[in-house]
Parts: C-alpha cells; structure tokens; sequence
C-alpha cells in the first residue's frame, strides 16, 4: 500500500522524479509477482483484473507525461533555433 501511495503522490507532485518513479513502478511489479502465488485461483483472477485496470491508468499517465517531454522539447529546440537565426 505505502508503494501505491508514492506512486501517487509523486505523479501529484509538481516536478515529477522520472527515476523514482520508474524505481517505484519496478518496485510495484515485484511486489506483485511475489504476493500472487499466495491467492486462490479466483482471488488470484479477481486481483488480476483490478491489476489490469491500476496499470491501465499507470499507462495513460505515463503517455500523458511522454506527451508534454515531447512538447517541451520541441519547443527548446524550436527556441534554438530561432536564436541561431537572429545571430
């Protein structure tokens, strides 16, 4: 639980930490993998579902976060480039 909720709030944070993040989400997926083999095969079922709709939403941020690096980025190289131009 306390890995959901620094997942969380490093996605609520202002300045997000890529690194930790990542470590974060590595961290998770072990947890997982070692907590699964304990359940019944219908808990086990059921919690795969749920996992499925956590990693869903885990993507969607991490699209929304690859979308605004690539926007960011352009725009510096766009503003390099207009600052060659004027030299």
């Amino acid at each position: 639980m306390e890995n959901c909720q620094a997942i969380s709030d490093l996605l609520d944070a202002e300045e997000l930490d890529s690194q930790r993040l990542l470590e974060l989400v590595q961290e998770r997926d072990r947890l997982i993998l070692e907590y699964l083999p304990s359940l019944q095969k219908d808990d086990k079922n059921a919690y795969i579902n749920k996992e499925l709709e956590v990693n869903k939403n885990l993507l969607d941020c991490a699209h929304k976060l690859q979308t605004e690096q690539k926007k960011l980025l352009l725009g510096l190289v766009r503003g390099k480039s207009a600052i060659s131009q004027y030299r």
